[in-house]
């Protein structure tokens, strides 16, 4: 069929050449699908259209998880064109994003700044400098991100590019220890994207992790997840898994429910399969499970979820990204007092500074945080007290995942050791006033073996009854008994899986099976490739005589 058509499209070239670009321009007017639509103008010669179609294009097959398709639709065009189009530029950096590849992304843009302003297109090229802001911070160059980033603060803009310059300013704030600016930001940054269901913007504005805990953001990152749920609905889309992935955040950190956060964790990774395992989801799944397991006390899974982020840190992202993650694997080394593992993040991170300006700065008060539990892994306790004030100089330089919180608790224990017990009530006092600011009860419980100690001691007259209970609820939590796991299924399959196989086999269609379970035909759809997956069958009918034989 394909060789048939193919010959019909070359005999109409040849006997009808005038008539040819017309027609594929109709063809395309009335194509939605971009996979067709762009090679339909290609054909008719109008590249430039059919640049801006993909550029118009581009956000929403990103959203929806198809980078392999905006890469195959990229590569259509002549190398000529493709080399002066900024239109082209633009969609290569987009897609670097989506990618993680912050080198790719700072390159594309910038040659997408240069044509769009050659084109008198002020908004787009603004887009295009917040763009190179956002990779410019997440390759570590804070002071190039900062130049550019600072005047687009006060100039005109469309929505589309405000958002972009907000989420720039986010990172460009976070990373700088200018936590009373996040607050406001995100806000802001809420607010314009709850003016619209674009996905592809909210999926553009997705938090990062370490906004968790800090001041005045909870309250704007609740509402980003219930917007984004929303406007992505019930398809497995990036911009859902990122959503669940921020809610499991809030269920960890904020209400200390590990198994309200594993629930989310679970949904997250089934999403993160169904979509070919993006770099942006993967890795911040791996993040949150770590986390997860270390809140947990789950020694083993804990350093070796860890252990992956780094070994897994896609080297595009650049060498900040790896910095990041090498310090959340020392801390969770420290929680679990390895030592041996602990003095190898340590001393990588010590010769690998990844960072300028303001940030360089606070890179090293982390380092010194962590040289802290060094010195007490070592019998230093004096020295590790010492680490720890330095590190806490300079405390919004270090207040990311609860660090800041972890590094008092850590230090009024040492404290009430060396028996300076006034000074240890009046850390651990900060650190209650801290967690109850916002750092939420996640903080705290990320510093399980410091608690136990200072829960042993007696406070009387030293620190208020009301702190000394929420130090009581903190022990609480940080021993509460982790409930039996569920008795596995056969085939690997989760519950929700089971019950679809059990309509399978019925044969009922995916209709039907929507129906009686109360789910969208796309979710079934989702579970029936999952099982079929999982089990090796090739077809609904092995998939039903597999449970057949289950059942027997």
């Amino acid at each position: 069929h394909d060789l048939f058509r193919e010959t019909l499209l070359e005999r109409l070239r040849l006997e009808r050449p005038d008539e040819w670009p017309a027609l594929w321009r109709a063809a395309a007017a009335g194509e939605s699908d971009p996979a067709r639509q762009l090679p339909m103008l290609l054909h008719a010669g109008d590249v430039d259209g059919a640049a801006t179609a993909l550029l118009a294009q581009a956000p929403t097959l990103l959203t929806d998880g198809a980078p392999a398709t905006v890469a195959h639709l990229l590569a259509l065009f002549p190398e000529s064109f493709a080399a002066s189009s900024p239109a082209l530029h633009e969609v290569r950096g987009l897609l670097a994003w989506a990618r993680w590849d912050f080198p790719a992304m700072l390159q594309s843009m910038r040659a997408a700044e240069r044509g769009w302003a050659e084109r008198g297109e002020a908004d787009r090229a603004r887009a295009a400098v917040a763009h190179q802001s956002l990779a410019l911070n997440a390759l570590g160059r804070h002071v190039e991100s900062a130049a550019r980033l600072g005047p687009l603060r006060r100039e005109a803009m469309s929505r589309d590019t405000r958002v972009v310059v907000l989420v720039a300013c986010t990172w460009h704030a976070l990373d700088l220890g200018s936590l009373h600016r996040l607050g406001p930001l995100l806000d802001e940054l809420v607010v314009l994207l709850e003016s619209c269901d674009d996905a592809s913007l909210w999926y553009r504005a997705h938090p990062l992790p370490r906004l968790n805990g800090l001041p005045g953001t909870e309250a704007a990152l609740q509402r980003y997840v219930r917007g984004a749920l929303r406007v992505a609905g019930d398809r497995p889309l990036p911009l859902r898994a990122l959503a669940r992935l921020q809610a499991g955040w809030h269920h960890a950190w904020q209400r200390a429910d590990l198994a309200a956060a594993e629930q989310e964790l679970a949904a997250v990774l089934e999403d993160c399969r169904w979509l070919g395992e993006p770099a942006n989801v993967a890795g911040s799944a791996q993040l949150l499970a770590a986390f997860v397991h270390a809140l947990r006390g789950e020694r083993e899974p804990a350093l070796a979820a860890a252990e992956r982020l780094v070994d897994e840190h896609p080297q595009a992202r650049g060498p900040a990204s790896l910095w990041v993650l090498r310090l959340h694997a020392a801390r969770v080394a420290a929680r679990f007092d390895d030592r041996e593992r602990l003095v190898r993040h340590f001393e990588w991170l010590q010769g690998h500074p990844s960072a300028d300006g303001f940030a360089a700065a606070a890179q090293a008060s982390q380092i010194e945080a962590l040289a802290g539990h060094v010195q007490r892994l070592t019998g230093h306790a004096d020295a590790a007290i010492e680490c720890w004030s330095r590190a806490l100089e300079c405390e919004e330089a270090i207040d990311r995942l609860g660090h800041a919180v972890e590094v008092r608790l850590y230090r009024a224990a040492a404290l009430l050791n060396r028996g300076r017990r006034e000074s240890a009530a009046a850390e651990l006092a900060t650190a209650v006033h801290r967690v109850a600011g916002g750092a939420g009860p996640g903080a705290a419980l990320f510093a399980r073996p410091a608690i136990e100690a200072l829960a042993a001691a007696d406070w009387t007259g030293a620190l208020p009854d009301e702190a000394v209970s929420v130090l009581g609820g903190w022990l609480g939590r940080a021993f509460a008994p982790v409930a039996a796991p569920a008795a596995a299924l056969p085939g690997g399959l989760s519950a929700r899986e089971w019950e679809v196989l059990e309509r399978i086999a019925a044969g009922d269609s995916n209709k039907l099976i929507a129906r009686a379970l109360d789910l969208s035909p796309h979710t079934v759809k989702r579970h029936v490739a999952n099982i079929l997956d999982k089990l090796g069958a090739a077809s609904r009918g092995q998939a039903a005589a597999w449970y057949a034989v289950q059942r027997a």
